[in-house]
């Protein structure tokens, strides 16, 4: 029962963690954009 609790806690704070990598990614490449937008 603890294996399996702390697999969900595990698995639950990776998906955070790569949502929170995914949403920094975009925001990159939206900033990334506009500069070539601006500059290019």
């Amino acid at each position: 029962m603890d294996l399996v609790f702390l697999a969900a806690v595990v698995g639950f704070a990776g998906s955070l963690h790569m949502g929170k990598w995914l949403g920094q990614c975009r925001f990159l490449a939206k900033i990334y954009t506009i500069f070539k937008i601006c500059f290019i």
